[in-house]
């Protein structure tokens, strides 16, 4: 009721000259609607956005699978820094996370990159890590070691691997399991 409630008054107030007066001569329009979409600086939002969103979203899946299976599968020292650099932006408010991100920009030399979408996908990646990394290292830690060396010992390369029997078998819509193993012998 929370939600449903609200949101059909949005919908409802969104199709009416004012909002609440019904003694009007004319009550419902979409007015509104139509110059919100023939705006030009509307329609170049929702692009922008939609492109924020899918490629911020697309970049912290591959970091978080990287970062992940680094800190489950290596058994490197290193892997506990790595650990707990995931949780570095989680733990930063947002205007010293965003001031940090700019000082990297610009620190780094990559001045093309300031002011720039793809500046925005990546601090949204970053930004999103850490609850990627946790996420995927949960499923990680239950898949067993063995499923990886069996696919290596009939031939499989990493990488056929970790499409063929890793990522289905924490992909949580992917109802394959891992019946899509490469089955390849060994010349």
């Amino acid at each position: 009721m929370l939600t449903i409630v609200p949101l059909g008054f949005l919908v409802v107030s969104s199709a009416m000259t004012m909002f609440g007066f019904f003694s009007l001569p004319t009550v419902w329009t979409f007015r509104h609607w139509d110059s919100v979409l023939s705006d030009p600086v509307f329609l170049d939002s929702v692009v922008s956005t939609l492109i924020l969103s899918g490629f911020g979203a697309a970049l912290c899946v591959i970091f978080s699978i990287v970062v992940a299976y680094s800190i489950v599968r290596s058994r490197h020292a290193a892997r506990f820094v790595v650990d707990l650099a995931s949780w570095i932006p989680f733990t930063m408010p947002g205007v010293l996370f965003s001031l940090a991100m700019l000082w990297l920009i610009l620190g780094s030399g990559l001045t093309s990159l300031y002011g720039s979408t793809a500046s925005l996908v990546i601090t949204i990646a970053v930004a999103s890590i850490t609850l990627g990394v946790q996420l995927i290292r949960g499923n990680l830690t239950q898949i067993s070691r063995e499923l990886e060396e069996a696919s290596w010992i009939g031939g499989a390369s990493n990488w056929e691997t970790m499409l063929r029997i890793v990522l289905p078998l924490i992909d949580p819509l992917d109802r394959r399991g891992c019946r899509d193993v490469v089955h390849r012998r060994r010349p």
